[in-house]
Parts: C-alpha cells; sequence; structure tokens
C-alpha cells in the first residue's frame, strides 16, 4: 500500500470514481469528500450520486485506512442524512476485494442508494484524520464502488474506482480583505474621536 501526503492547508479531501475497473460502468461518476470541519475525532462523509441515473444503486464503497487494526475503540460510524451506510464487519488490512481495483480495509454498504441522491454521514474515532484515508490499495487507487442495476436493461453491475484526489482548503484571507477590515477599524476609531 502507498501512501500520499496531504497539504497541510486540507480540509477537505474529493474523490471522483471515474475509473472503471469491471463490469459495465454507470450512466456518470459519483464522488465523495472526505472533511474534518464536523468536529475533533471525526471525519464527515459526504457520497454524492447526483451524476447517476436514478435506476443506478450505488451499493458499496471500499476505502482503505491508515489507522490501527483494529481500530481500538472501534470505529465508529453516525449517519446525519441522506440513504445510511453501514461499516461491514471485518475492518482489516486489506480484507475486502474492490473487484479489479484492489484491496481494501472498509467497506460500507449501502441500502436503496440510487442516483439523484446524497448521504452524509461521519467516522468517529480517537485522533482520526484526513491523511488516514489517504491510503492505495495493491492495484493503486484510493477507493472503490460497487454499482449494481446498470444498463439498458438495469441488470448489469460494475466497479468504478478513484486513482487520484483533489483538495480543498481552509480559505486564507485575501489582502484585499485585510486591507478593507483594517480600513473599517481605522475609520471607526476616527469617528469615536470626532464625537468625543
Amino acid at each position: 500500500m502507498l501512501f500520499a501526503a496531504l497539504p497541510a492547508s486540507a480540509s477537505s479531501i474529493i474523490m471522483e470514481f471515474d475509473v472503471l475497473t469491471a463490469g459495465t460502468a454507470a450512466s456518470g461518476n459519483p464522488s465523495i469528500i472526505l472533511d474534518d470541519e464536523a468536529g475533533p475525532d471525526q471525519i464527515r462523509v459526504t457520497v454524492d450520486t447526483t451524476a447517476l441515473l436514478a435506476t443506478d444503486v450505488l451499493s458499496a464503497i471500499h476505502l482503505n485506512y491508515a489507522g490501527p487494526f483494529p481500530p481500538s475503540p472501534s470505529l465508529g460510524l453516525t449517519n446525519v442524512s441522506g440513504p445510511a451506510a453501514a461499516i461491514v464487519p471485518n475492518i482489516g488490512d486489506g480484507f475486502w476485494s474492490g473487484g479489479n481495483a484492489g484491496d481494501f480495509d472498509i467497506r460500507l454498504s449501502f441500502a436503496n442508494f440510487g442516483g439523484g441522491q446524497i448521504s452524509v454521514f461521519t467516522f468517529d474515532q480517537m485522533g482520526i484524520a484526513l491523511s488516514d484515508f489517504l491510503v492505495q490499495s495493491t492495484n493503486g487507487y484510493y477507493a472503490a464502488a460497487n454499482l449494481n442495476g446498470l444498463g439498458a436493461q438495469m441488470s448489469s453491475a460494475g466497479w468504478q474506482a478513484v486513482d487520484d484526489f483533489g483538495v480543498g482548503a481552509v480559505p486564507e484571507p485575501s489582502a484585499g480583505l485585510c486591507y478593507a477590515v483594517g480600513l473599517v477599524v481605522v475609520g471607526s476609531a476616527l469617528r469615536r474621536r470626532k464625537t468625543a
């Protein structure tokens, strides 16, 4: 397994399942965003299937995890909104096969997660970090999605994987914004002097 470096200013990881590794391609590419804005010891996960047809069904996502195995205390999952996710037992080092995308540590299963929906949940674990999910599978992928109900007959299945990721950063204040704030502060101080 290969680990990727995450810039210090990153607050989110954006992944698109855009590589067909087995079976039939979905009508579009589902995506996943992991961010650390939910609070301490939590990673919020947003799974987006709005690029899929309503008949396409996301049944599972496989991820890698650089944390301790087994996670102690166990890796928790809290559903926030949308179709519910469940961690399938047997979290382990390369335990889950992701089709031709390689082996993964965590399997998230979904029931009735069709195209056009968004699911939000959190992973809860002491010391969990975004970088814990930037581990490549044995075949070089960061995540894999199992999709069903594909094709004209809605009877095909496929695996789509993530071979690259983007990062979102905590925005730094621009020079113009700092200048504007400075003018407001100075203007307000001058105004107080005139009225006193």
